[in-house]
């Protein structure tokens, strides 16, 4: 993405997927590279005053092979670098899974995690 000739925004799609996903009931039936992944997303500090930081949350090593029981104390400790590097408040998105994981945390964690006092 770009503004006023200036990259803001990349991502990264392809069709690569983590093999956890084959078995997965999906919804709609494809072919694997009719379908693009956003593996990455990052945005320029400069644009929109926005940072970014993409965190996993399943299916790499050391973390849960599954959708559930998914620890929030890795989105809690990212928050608190965020702020200990100066940033005031955080925010968090998600995706599909990425956005109740987003949900989940926000609702259990307390607030002064993502807003720093």
């Amino acid at each position: 993405m770009k503004e006023n000739n200036t990259l803001c925004a990349c991502v990264v799609l392809n069709s690569d997927y983590n093999m956890g996903y084959v078995d997965v009931p999906w919804n709609i039936k494809c072919e694997a590279d009719e379908v693009l992944i956003p593996h990455a997303l990052a945005v320029s500090p400069d644009c929109q005053g926005l940072t970014t930081l993409a965190l996993a949350y399943v299916m790499e090593e050391g973390l849960p092979k599954q959708f559930s029981k998914v620890p929030i104390d890795s989105l809690e400790a990212a928050a608190k670098r965020l702020h200990d590097m100066g940033y005031e408040k955080v925010g968090l998105w998600g995706i599909s899974k990425g956005a109740e994981l987003a949900l989940t945390a926000g609702s259990l964690a307390e607030r002064k995690v993502f807003q720093r006092r």
